[in-house]
């Protein structure tokens, strides 16, 4: 099965940000003063990630019939200041034989009405006739602002010369998602299609946006409740499995503790109530503490470096709806790798064990990649963000 991962993020014209592009490595710190556009950057992954599910456009930013809440600022807040719309995209990777690369760009209108404007995906097609390969546009969708006619004009690469023909398809959500069950895959062509929209949608879809809560962490979790929350609220568990799972990266999660403990940390040790729920401890010297007496710092600290250590089917991503998957069970799938995104990293922790966090996420499981956003991190020489795709280290500036 071949793996897919994201390597580009395009901030094209989205909130803060006009034109602007951020590479991602495995490890990818992005720094910069105040208000410079960490978490807009950030927020641009998350719309992605949420457009790429396939629910309605008004579902998937602004919470509607969705307990996860709206995004930050809500889909009105994703257009920049003075603005009716919003421009993102992606590039990412195959790890196949060809080393495929695709590109995705897709623009929302947010006033007066949610619907998409233009969505395009970019990639090596085959022809119909010879079977060679070319890069071309494999998915080209257009409207006209002013909506004259209901839906979206949606054209389908068929692998032939001249213009593909011309299809209507819904604006109301994503097209990629809508063109799956439309598409037989029967031919070389068709299939070369369904793998470009896999190949963008699987990494997407498997997005873990991680932001501890201290508070739900400190009571007791069901012990069968494994796959690490993006809240951690079962914290215990996810500890507990990777204990009885891979001992070694426990041990890797107990010598990251160490480091920022106050007192000595020997071992972590598992409480059970009569529920069979389970509660981790902290062995410090002569004396044990449970997690509902941790400090904010050391359970948020937790959390991330038990993330970091998990197998990415230990993390709480969501693909067993899989839509692709449903459409076309007989078809090889692309794995999407996961990409953790960690904001203020140091939140809860003294300026000088900041440090600790980002020194263990190299070494995360394989099959994860983690990008950090320090909390009010000051570069030395502020600047745009570097569109080298070899630099793993961003600083981003206030634009003016």
């Amino acid at each position: 099965m071949a793996t897919a991962r994201i390597t580009t993020l395009f901030l094209t014209e989205f909130k803060s940000f006009h034109d602007e592009v951020l590479p991602l490595d495995d490890l990818t710190v992005l720094t910069g003063l105040n208000s410079s556009g960490k978490s807009n950057a950030l927020d641009g992954l998350e719309v992605l990630a949420r457009l790429a599910t396939g629910d309605e456009i008004g579902e998937a930013l602004d919470g509607r019939r969705r307990d996860i809440g709206p995004v930050r600022g809500g889909s009105a807040g994703c257009a920049p200041h003075g603005s009716d719309r919003f421009t993102l995209g992606c590039e990412v990777e195959l790890d196949d034989a060809a080393s495929s690369s695709y590109r995705y760009d897709v623009t929302v209108l947010v006033h007066p009405e949610l619907r998409v404007l233009h969505e395009c995906l970019h990639g090596p097609g085959r022809a119909a006739k010879s079977g060679t390969i070319s890069d071309r546009d494999l998915i080209l969708a257009s409207s006209d602002v002013r909506r004259d006619a209901p839906g979206i004009s949606v054209q389908i690469d068929n692998g032939r010369r001249g213009q593909n023909p011309s299809e209507l398809y819904r604006d109301s959500r994503i097209i990629l998602t809508q063109v799956i069950p439309r598409i037989s895959g029967k031919n070389q062509v068709e299939r070369s299609i369904l793998r470009a929209i896999d190949a963008v949608v699987s990494p997407l879809r498997t997005v873990f946006e991680l932001d501890p809560v201290p508070s739900s962490m400190r009571g007791y979790s069901s012990r069968k409740d494994v796959a690490l929350k993006r809240d951690g609220s079962n914290l215990s568990a996810a500890i507990g499995h990777l204990q009885q799972t891979d001992s070694q990266r426990a041990q890797k999660v107990i010598d990251a503790i160490k480091q920022i403990a106050a007192n000595t940390v020997t071992d972590i040790r598992m409480e059970t109530s009569t529920l069979d729920d389970v509660m981790f401890s902290l062995v410090e010297d002569d004396q044990v503490t449970p997690a509902r007496e941790m400090s904010d710092g050391l359970l948020r600290f937790a959390a991330i470096s038990t993330a970091l250590q998990s197998r990415a089917q230990d993390l709480d991503v969501d693909t067993e709806d899989d839509i692709i998957a449903v459409a076309h069970p007989q078809r090889e799938q692309v794995d999407g790798r996961v990409l953790m995104v960690i904001e203020e990293i140091e939140n809860g922790l003294h300026p000088s064990q900041g440090p600790s966090r980002t020194r263990h996420a190299p070494h995360c499981h394989r099959g994860i990649r983690s990008a950090d956003r320090p909390h009010n991190a000051q570069p030395r020489h502020p600047r745009r963000a570097d569109r080298s795709a070899q630099q793993r280290h961003h600083r981003l500036l206030p634009r003016r």
